[in-house]
């Protein structure tokens, strides 16, 4: 019967392929001899449209023609010279497909079309009939976008920056040539010299946590890797159809478990916030929260300004349109979200800068662990008290948010992926825990630090313990989630809420492991100094890698073929430029602005502000306002 049945799937199939390659043909004569007579002036533009694509049921969807030959065509015969119009055009036919889970869908094609610049949506429309077509897929050099009043702004802002750092430098080549000392720190802080050596500073004490220099660069290239992998999903492949068996294979889980990369970087905030904020005699939480602010938002804002205006001249392409609706629209929309850090509440799945509702997260845990420290520094317990609290209320949250999507999902999946992003992926409330255990993990770090058993050396068997807890917790959060595909709502809502901070716990366990001599050569590796250089440049590598990604896509001219060692090669030779892109956003902008902001911090609160409190009979310790004694 089976048999039976997969023989008329199979005639049904190619009778459907016949007609269809039938009907195409006889509609190619019709453009062919039309668009000759009346739309197309030259060859070329008939030379430069799609034909019939072949492989399409190895998911060869496009054929996009010859883009560079249409869209720099031009004929200067007539009064006024006559431009090539590519447009790309998007054919539903009766062809089905039926995938690796047994969902049978329609086989849409995207064919490129080259007509005339005289040529209207409603020209492509009635000549190419059996496609439809839309502006944003249209490109001709009549209609190039002019420039606008934001692309000066960013231009302006950009060539200031770079004329500051460019004479700070020369400032301090001068100098450093005469062999003398700046009595005005401020006039080089911009200096491109002083900033690549404080970029290639590295340090062997052992009072510093060097493992976390490897972990955050290991974890931002995995995160290049995952978001490579996303993008050229959107791209113009010829095998579409081998990406589902691709993604279920279990050797490739590591890739899809990249998300993974992200909770490791707010275990390792939280870690980081909790040490540095015990180490403070006093905490002033409205300064705390300024100073992140100001070190978070100068490159982010650079971004925004480039995803809102001058990204559009940054090229084009067929494809052009998903860096128009992912990147472009969102941030002439909701750029100020992005800037006030709750892009990822108010529009979770269109907020500018994809990437950045990460740093929201960040925004917030920061923010809450600021205040729970300041308000409980001097009592260690109620400190591991609230976190643990906060960490256990997550999950909990978390579960019940799961188990509604899993149940929903289940008789309705139009929405599941729009409704997990904006209730699961996203908001903070689901992202604490990793934060939180990141705190803890700070706090236990802190009591070893005050109890002098830093250098505590465990037995072989000991060690062997502890590491083998860590990779299990990091297998678990990385493979149980193939295991788990048939198993009930309930279990897998479980395993959703959890397997994050289990994660978590695997990265505590190498930190701490780390933190107290017991690494071994993992400690050695991870201490390297090329992480130490790299993992300055991780914040400004997260902000712009997405961007590049997209721009090498959307820029793609001809079908290409998904391969795991294309993506290697293309993640690779991207990280490459991102590496580059990343050095040179923080050498003009992150560093010295970071050191300005402490510069002028310190200047408020040393000379400023002592001055104002002494005429108002206050006095200034440490960012705290009091009254001075006064004796009877």
């Amino acid at each position: 019967m089976q048999l039976v049945k997969m023989l008329f799937i199979s005639i049904f199939i190619t009778l459907k392929t016949l007609i269809f390659i039938q009907t195409h043909l006889e509609y190619l004569k019709i453009v062919a001899k039309s668009s000759k007579m009346e739309f197309l002036s030259d060859d070329i533009l008939y030379d430069a449209s799609a034909k019939l694509p072949s492989g399409i049921y190895q998911g060869n969807y496009f054929d996009l023609g010859n883009f560079d030959e249409c869209y720099n065509y031009v004929n200067t015969s007539e009064e006024s010279p006559v431009f090539g119009k590519y447009c790309l055009g998007q054919m539903n036919t009766e062809m089905i497909h039926t995938d690796v889970s047994g969902k049978i869908e329609n086989i849409s094609l995207h064919s490129g079309f080259c007509l005339n610049s005289y040529c209207s949506l409603d020209d492509f429309s009635k000549i190419f009939y059996l496609h439809n077509f839309t502006e944003d897929k249209c490109h001709s050099k009549q209609t190039q976008s002019s420039i606008l009043r934001e692309n000066v702004f960013t231009i302006v802002i950009i060539g200031i920056v770079t004329a500051v750092v460019l004479s700070s430098t020369l400032f301090d080549m001068v100098l450093s040539y005469k062999g003398i000392e700046t009595r005005k720190p401020i006039m080089v802080i911009f200096s491109a010299l002083e900033n690549t050596k404080k970029m290639f500073a590295t340090s062997n004490s052992s009072d510093q946590i060097l493992c976390i220099n490897g972990i955050k660069t290991i974890s931002i290239f995995w995160i290049i890797f995952f978001h490579e992998h996303l993008v050229w999903k959107e791209g113009p492949l010829s095998n579409r159809y081998d990406l589902p068996n691709f993604d279920e294979v279990v050797k490739n889980a590591y890739i899809f478990q990249a998300l993974l990369a992200v909770d490791t970087f707010l275990t390792v905030a939280g870690m980081l916030t909790t040490l540095s904020m015990l180490k403070k005699k006093n905490i002033n939480i409205f300064t705390c929260i300024i100073h992140r602010y100001l070190r978070l938002t100068p490159v982010l804002a650079i971004a925004v300004l480039m995803h809102s205006s001058i990204l559009r001249y940054f090229g084009n392409g067929p494809c052009w349109n998903i860096v128009e609706s992912n990147l472009i629209e969102p941030c002439r929309n909701n750029w100020w979200m992005t800037l006030l850090y709750v892009q990822n509440y108010l529009q979770p799945t269109s907020c500018c800068v994809p990437q950045s509702w990460y740093l929201a997260v960040d925004m917030h845990g920061f923010i809450v662990a600021t205040i729970i420290i300041a308000l409980l520094k001097k009592s260690m317990r109620k400190m591991v008290f609230v976190t643990a609290f906060i960490t256990l209320t997550g999950i909990a949250v978390t579960y019940f948010i799961c188990y509604g999507l899993r149940s929903t999902g289940k008789s309705n999946t139009s929405n599941i992926i729009y409704d997990s992003r904006r209730m699961y992926y996203t908001p903070t409330h689901t992202r604490f825990p990793p934060y939180m255990i990141g705190m803890l993990c700070g706090l236990f770090m802190k009591s070893i630090q005050s109890s002098r058993v830093g250098k505590c050396r465990l037995t072989q068997v000991q060690s062997f313990a502890v590491w083998s807890a860590a990779i299990s917790f990091l297998a678990i959060s990385t493979f149980m989630s193939l295991a788990l595909s048939d198993e009930t709502t309930a279990l897998i809502a479980l395993y959703d809420a959890v397997h994050r901070s289990i994660w978590s716990l695997g990265i505590c366990s190498i930190i701490l492991m780390c933190f107290t001599h017991n690494g071994g050569i993992i400690n050695k590796f991870l201490s390297l100094k090329i992480f130490q250089v790299l993992s300055k440049l991780t914040y400004c590598i997260y902000i712009f890698h997405f961007m590049i990604i997209h721009l090498k896509v959307a820029s793609l001219k001809t079908v290409v073929h998904f391969s795991i060692f294309d993506l290697l090669i293309d993640t690779w030779g991207s990280t490459v430029i991102m590496i580059g892109v990343a050095f040179l956003a923080s050498l003009t902008f992150e560093l010295p602005i970071f050191t300005l902001e402490n510069y002028v911090s310190g200047c408020i609160e040393d000379k400023i502000i002592p001055v104002f409190c002494r005429k108002c009979g206050r006095t200034w310790k440490l960012g705290i306002f009091s009254r001075p004694k006064t004796t009877n």
